[in-house]
């Protein structure tokens, strides 16, 4: 029995001999399966957070970019709403330039400021403040930032002993969407003797004649040539009213309306090289820049225009 018994118990020792290195193939080879694992996953996380990183930059870059381009439109849109007078270089010898009569800080270069936003206006609006506005010395946008035209008071100065002569001019540096169309320079020039004058200026009518200052009628010629008038805008005007240079409606066949002197060309809205000035003396600048509402050109096409207005004074 006992014979029999040891031929059929294993061999326990070979049994695990044999078994043994099969045994840690596996586990190596798991361990490996999960080191590979791990890795795996950390890859997967460190290129996640690569792309969440790389996002939140391209998101912060684009933040930026709206932002720096919000701002750039911002400070170009106040900087387009100035209006600039200057001195030409060679002339500053000649003239001086002040916000103020005193002269307390004379220059060859001056900027008013301007409104945010340029809507449309009519002069009639603008009239209850005109002797504010020609009173008040630099820029009326100080002391009435709300108004929607532009407008300021400025001094040119002779600084020889002798009369001299220039050249004014005011020079359209820009323009996109044809707010000219519907613009109105007015000029008020206070001399040394106490006469005040005033020009206004405007581009020409369609038709090629000169528009009213303050506008009572529109015109058009029909399919047959025939001029056609009637009151504009409708409601507010009868038949031949018209305004004259005092500001005052009438309705006089003999009146003589007031009628804006027609831009000098596409670029310059007045060019007078014939003007002069006493010796020492002061000549008080008033202008004002408004589009007229009342004006049939004056509707949405020029929205989002940009004029940018130059004065400038040549001695010759």
């Amino acid at each position: 029995m006992s014979a029999n018994n040891d031929n059929h118990i294993p061999n326990i020792a070979q049994t695990d001999t044999q078994t043994a290195p099969n045994t840690e193939s596996a586990i190596k080879a798991a361990q490996q399966q999960k080191y590979k694992y791990v890795i795996q996953n950390k890859e997967v996380d460190k290129r996640l957070k690569h792309k969440k990183i790389v996002a939140i930059l391209l998101i912060a870059l684009l933040i930026i970019a709206l932002l720096g381009g919000l701002i750039y439109g911002t400070l170009s849109f106040l900087e387009n709403n100035n209006f600039k007078i200057v001195v030409e270089r060679k002339s500053l010898q000649t003239f001086t330039l002040s916000k103020q009569q005193a002269f307390t800080n004379p220059s060859g270069e001056l900027e008013m400021q301007g409104p945010d936003v340029m809507s449309d206006v009519t002069l009639l609006d603008i009239f209850p403040r005109l002797d504010a506005i020609k009173a008040h010395e630099g820029s009326f946008a100080e002391v009435d930032k709300a108004k929607n035209y532009m407008a300021a008071t400025f001094f040119l100065r002779n600084e020889t002993s002798q009369t001299a002569r220039y050249r004014e001019s005011v020079e359209i540096q820009a323009t996109t969407k044809g707010m000219c169309e519907a613009m109105r320079v007015l000029i008020i020039r206070t001399m040394p003797s106490g006469e005040t004058e005033y020009d206004c200026y405007a581009q020409p009518r369609k038709d090629g004649e000169a528009e009213q200052v303050i506008p009572t009628y529109y015109c058009w010629e029909d399919e047959n040539g025939k001029k056609n008038c009637v009151p504009h805008p409708p409601g507010c005007f009868q038949q031949g009213q018209v305004y004259t240079t005092d500001f005052e409606l009438t309705s006089n066949a003999n009146a003589t309306p007031w009628l804006a002197i027609p831009f000098v060309s596409s670029t310059y809205v007045s060019y007078d090289p014939s003007r002069t000035i006493p010796p020492s003396a002061i000549i008080r600048y008033t202008f004002i820049v408004w589009l007229e509402g009342w004006d049939p050109e004056c509707d949405n096409s020029i929205i989002g225009d940009i004029t940018r207005l130059e004065f400038r004074f040549t001695a010759i």
